[in-house]
């Protein structure tokens, strides 16, 4: 369910709560009071996979940065391989 999904339930339940009890304002307050606590966890919960994903994005950097430096240094390692003069051995049959 979307994040607008969800406030407009919330928002229909509570005018439905609100019209059919005797006590609109408590149910109000109430009500009121569970959302602000709703929103404050959800912020908690958001700044909290957002940090999970900044640690994620740094691994995935470090890792692609390994990768590319064993890359460079086995393009480096070929790059330097020639066919043998005294033997006659080519590297294309090694």
């Amino acid at each position: 369910m979307s994040k607008f999904s969800t406030i407009f339930v919330i928002t229909a339940t509570t005018l439905i709560i609100t019209a059919s009890s005797g006590s609109a304002q408590t149910t109000t307050a109430k009500t009121y009071a569970e959302r602000v606590h709703s929103v404050a966890a959800l912020k908690e919960h958001i700044a909290n996979r957002e940090a999970r994903f900044e640690v994620l994005r740094q691994d995935l950097l470090a890792l692609d940065a390994r990768t590319e430096k064993q890359i460079d240094q086995i393009v480096t390692t070929l790059a330097s391989m020639r066919d043998s003069e005294s033997s006659k051995t080519r590297i294309a049959n090694v």
